[in-house]
């Protein structure tokens, strides 16, 4: 079953998805001004019709975004929105972002109708192969309108960035150029809801790709873009989340989000988790990440912490959990298997159940981390260390 934070319009199921009713237009060379290391990080933005959410997350980014360093792409599938199209070529004409349209199509989605389904079930998969051909495409173009461009940062129509998420973006985009380990740097953290995070500093790595604003680098990109979505061509974020792609690797992520969702049930995945993601809080502190020394997050530095502080954790079981709460500390649980003693467990302790290729999210290791205000909690595979005989 799919179940993916990514989220586009519903309307998208009952409409034909293929839409020739204009030529493609590529993306133009930047013309924005370096940054003090001349430097130009693009950022793209993917768009199908929903103009009011273009418009509040633009309008967002534009207060936020320092007057060098950055170049904003703004893709668009089709030209199903007349409004959109006429919103987003006057932002062009006032030199503001750089303006792409894409011809949405559903290529490779006719492998699922050799699947023994309803009609209806298969026209409502029929957007998740037109948003996989729609990123590959557009992200291909961005990095060939110019050749300097060595990372990229990829945010929905839906998504709005923390005050100091470009400046997080900044920082912890030095770390993938020293860690071949690193695959991406998202903004986004599952278990982001005010109950479970405390610190605006703490950055950690996880093996399960939480994508919603996230981050990665022109190798990373070439490498994935070479086999893109293969074999099926859709469901582009559950792909990037399988071995084959991963290889091992991992991602940073915050402890609390520098990306908030605002699209609710608008999207093809019509709200799945939608309480959850609607009680995620977006960090409002600002934090100077160029002042962080971020090197603990390098595999073999953060494996020695990772491994150090899991150590000196006190073992509880879950029931006892909020006898700690607010004790400054480390607590672990141990937990047999993801699919039944991991599930309940998340949703007694209210953070996200929910699995991908074995891994729970946001788990590194299949260690799940969160907080109960200045408690740290990890819930632990027993499988990593053998933990306490299974009950």
């Amino acid at each position: 079953t799919q179940s993916t934070w990514e989220f586009h319009d519903l309307e998208t199921v009952n409409q034909d998805p293929e839409d020739t009713s204009g030529p493609e237009k590529l993306a133009m060379e930047s013309n924005a001004m370096p940054d003090k290391h001349g430097r130009i990080v693009p950022i793209i933005i993917f768009t199908y019709r929903r103009l009011q959410r273009l418009q509040s997350t633009l309008k967002s980014l534009f207060d936020k975004i320092p007057p060098t360093g950055y170049k904003i792409h703004v893709s668009q599938d089709g030209y199903r929105n007349p409004s959109l199209t006429q919103y987003l070529e006057s932002l062009q004409k006032e030199g503001k972002i750089a303006h792409l349209i894409h011809k949405r199509n559903v290529s490779g989605s006719y492998r699922i109708s050799r699947r023994p389904m309803p009609a209806a079930r298969r026209k409502s998969w029929e957007p998740y192969y037109a948003i996989a051909n729609h990123y590959k495409w557009a992200i291909d173009n961005v990095f060939k309108s110019n050749s300097n461009y060595s990372r990229i940062i990829i945010l929905e129509e839906d998504t709005e960035l923390s005050i100091d998420a470009l400046s997080y973006f900044n920082s912890t985009s030095e770390l993938m150029d020293i860690d071949p380990t690193i695959y991406c740097v998202s903004a986004w953290n599952d278990n982001g809801q005010s109950n479970n995070v405390f610190d605006p500093n703490q950055l950690y790595r996880t093996d399960v790709f939480p994508g919603l604003g996230w981050m990665t680098s022109r190798t990373i990109w070439e490498e994935l873009s070479s086999k893109w979505c293969l074999p099926d061509g859709g469901f582009w974020d559950d792909w990037m989340r399988k071995d084959e792609q991963r290889k091992g690797r991992s991602c940073i992520r915050p402890e609390i989000s520098r990306s908030a969702h605002t699209g609710g049930r608008e999207g093809v995945s019509q709200g799945q988790f939608d309480q959850m993601m609607h009680d995620i809080v977006l960090n409002t502190k600002l934090i100077t990440w160029d002042d962080k020394q971020l090197t603990y997050l390098v595999k073999k530095n953060y494996d020695k912490w990772f491994e150090r502080i899991l150590e000196l954790a006190e073992t509880v079981d879950s029931g006892d959990l909020s006898r700690y709460r607010g004790q400054k500390g480390e607590l672990k649980v141990y937990y047999n298997d993801v699919k039944t003693d991991f599930k309940t467990l998340a949703m007694g302790l209210g953070i996200m159940h929910d699995e991908k290729e074995g891994l729970p999210r946001t788990s590194y290791k299949g260690v799940v981390t969160f907080r109960m205000a200045e408690t740290r909690v990890h819930l632990v595979p027993v499988s990593l260390d053998g933990g306490p005989p299974q009950q």
